[in-house]
């Protein structure tokens, strides 16, 4: 590999290593020497995924000890929640017997340091049990990255999330505007309903619903919305699509991805989805719970549903999903064609739909049934990326 690079002008080698989006090149050049790891490092540390705790820390000792490198890093990603990180710093009360709380707060102060380096950074998705709480704390209320305009936070705690926490992301989104993809998966159920969150160029959220009417989102940008519905949060389906409605324009499509419990919170949203937001591209409706708590839809439970169908004006995806991606009880092919030539003659724009699992595709003016990955494949088009792609 040496060899091959040797002699070529440094300005030639950086163009190579750009162009290789799998950064295997570099990756096998940084070990050559330590002019090509110079030239390397830069795209090595581009778009950063780490999967495990011990896999973070390393990483964040390495950009300590040389914090320019901190300079090279677009994208950072890493998982949510206890995947891959479990019981850590950022939990009080608990201490691996073996190391200090002196070793702990050192280590939390090299990743809080090694963070804030990264103003180039444009994409973040940081788990706050790498950090001590006051260091994650100090992170959202005083810290800005001038680049960021995708992230996915959550807040301190499980079950004891206080208002305070809630106000410090809140705080942190506040401070950057130019946001235009925002993921938290946390219910907001502590927040204040006058809390006013500005995102003037939010494209693409996922979240709960309690946080879309705190909302500002001047440039009406927004493109596709994903939440998940408990029982209790029903009554604000209408609020919500409201609000949604204010963030989006007739012209820009749109695509919505509802999960719910009951059919009535089902009906609920696609009526209120038909209403406020006509022009979505695609509507995926996902039923969650247990396994033996879900059944097959027949034509009667879905009736309301095709009439809301109707409203659509650009509606070419539909889906009726369950949370397993299995079929429920033995196959329906019959009855669920009946069910789908009805929404196709209700919505004369839809293209496809999944029912029961099963994919139906239009195909010169006829239903036919087609492989669960088909309907996948054809959403995945329309869907937008979480991350922002980075740019080589």
């Amino acid at each position: 590999m040496e060899a091959t690079f040797s002699g070529l002008p440094n300005e030639l080698i950086i163009q190579i290593l750009n162009s290789d989006t799998s950064c295997e090149v570099a990756r096998l050049l940084s070990g050559t020497s330590k002019q090509f790891q110079a030239l390397a490092l830069p795209v090595l540390f581009r778009d950063v995924r780490l999967q495990t705790h011990d896999g973070a820390m390393m990483f964040f000792s390495v950009v300590h000890s040389d914090l320019s490198r901190a300079d090279h890093v677009r994208s950072l990603t890493m998982p949510l929640g206890s995947r891959g990180f479990g019981r850590t710093i950022a939990e009080p009360g608990f201490r691996p017997y073996f190391i200090s709380d002196r070793w702990h707060v050192a280590q939390s102060r090299k990743v809080a340091e090694s963070l804030k380096s990264m103003a180039n950074l444009e994409h973040l998705t940081f788990n706050h049990r790498l950090v001590d709480p006051v260091d994650y704390h100090n992170l959202l209320q005083r810290h800005t990255f001038p680049r960021l305009t995708s992230c996915e936070m959550d807040v301190l705690g499980r079950f004891d999330k206080t208002t305070h926490d809630y106000n410090l992301l809140a705080a942190f989104w506040n401070r950057h505007r130019t946001l235009t993809r925002v993921f938290c998966p946390d219910l907001m159920r502590a927040s204040r309903p006058s809390l006013r969150i500005a995102m003037p160029n939010l494209e693409y959220l996922e979240t709960s619903p309690i946080l879309v009417p705190l909302l500002d989102v001047a440039a009406r940008r927004l493109r596709e919305v994903r939440m998940v519905w408990y029982p209790w949060q029903a009554a604000l389906v209408e609020q919500v699509m409201r609000a949604i409605q204010a963030m989006t324009e007739v012209e820009i499509p749109f695509v919505a991805s509802q999960d719910f419990f009951g059919l009535e919170t089902c009906y609920a949203l696609v009526d209120a989805i038909s209403r406020n937001l006509p022009q979505t591209r695609m509507l995926r409706m996902r039923r969650i719970g247990q396994y033996n708590e879900l059944q097959a839809l027949d034509g009667n439970m879905l009736a309301g549903i095709t009439e809301y169908l109707s409203r659509f004006t650009d509606l070419v995806y539909f889906a009726m999903e369950n949370r397993y991606r299995l079929t429920l009880g033995p196959p329906r092919t019959a009855a669920d064609r009946l069910v789908v030539q009805s929404w196709g003659d209700a919505c004369p724009t839809l293209e496809a739909c999944c029912l029961n699992s099963v994919a139906w595709v239009k195909v010169s003016g006829v239903w036919a049934v087609a492989p669960l990955e088909r309907f996948y494949e054809l959403a995945d088009r329309v869907h937008l990326a979480i991350r922002t792609p980075i740019a080589f």
